[in-house]
């Protein structure tokens, strides 16, 4: 993960970074939290919110199904991305520290979002195909065998 961020952040983007869970009645994201500690305080704005809905659309919904939010506005400089990603590639090995949900991490600089599901890999989304060809020119040693002939017919470029 380190080799995608050093080449798709840079220290003076502006990220907002998207947490959420699933919950189960009072349980919530605390201000305490490992992800939290990730961040400079006096520079970093956060906003918490609880859904009482499901975040999944396919559950049902039952009493006491919840999703909590945080979303965290910050220059990259003040982010501790490394400590992020190892405690999100810790959640599937359950060892500590490990980062609980989907943290998403939207860069409105290059306006990109990034989103590393586990320790195996993740997803680079934007609506800027140039930008998106452009990393995969560089990053094509990380592009999986499987996905390589339709990213490569959607963002046209050669291989």
């Amino acid at each position: 993960m380190g080799e995608i961020h050093d080449v798709t952040i840079n220290s003076d983007d502006e990220i907002l970074i998207l947490h959420q869970i699933y919950v189960f009645k009072r349980r919530k994201i605390r201000k305490y939290s490992y992800l939290l500690k990730q961040f400079e305080a006096s520079s970093a704005s956060m906003q918490f919110k609880r859904n009482k809905t499901s975040i999944y659309n396919e559950w049902p919904n039952r009493k006491g199904d919840r999703s909590c939010q945080v979303i965290i506005g910050d220059r990259a400089a003040y982010i501790n991305f490394n400590a992020i990603y190892l405690g999100i590639a810790n959640m599937d090995f359950n060892r500590r520290p490990f980062i609980e949900g989907e943290v998403y991490v939207l860069n409105l600089t290059k306006q990109t979002v990034t989103l590393m599901y586990d320790d195996r890999g993740c997803d680079l989304i934007s609506p800027n195909a140039e930008l998106l060809g452009k990393y995969y020119k560089k990053l094509t040693n990380l592009i999986l065998e499987l996905n390589r002939p339709e990213i490569t017919q959607r963002l046209q470029v050669g291989s």
